[in-house]
């Protein structure tokens, strides 16, 4: 568990984090090169008010059970 001096940087590391992969990368599979769809998963840190919206990208050809789910809560 962080320490109390740990904590600030620890929330803005992941901070960081989620700002850096709330931005699509890939834009094609790296299997069959196939578009690539995005969930759209959505992340709170704890103790703030900011939420992230992160695109989860899969593959509709590679994997089609993916394109059947309406969404997940985890």
């Amino acid at each position: 568990m962080a320490t109390e001096t740990e904590r600030p940087t620890l929330q803005k590391s992941i901070k960081n984090l989620l700002d850096d992969i709330s931005v699509p990368r890939r834009l094609y599979c790296s299997d069959c090169g196939s578009a690539l769809l995005h969930l759209e998963a959505q992340f709170w840190l704890f103790g703030s008010e900011q939420a992230w919206n992160i695109p989860i990208p899969y593959c509709s050809n590679c994997d089609p059970a993916i394109a059947e789910h309406k969404g997940f809560i985890i």
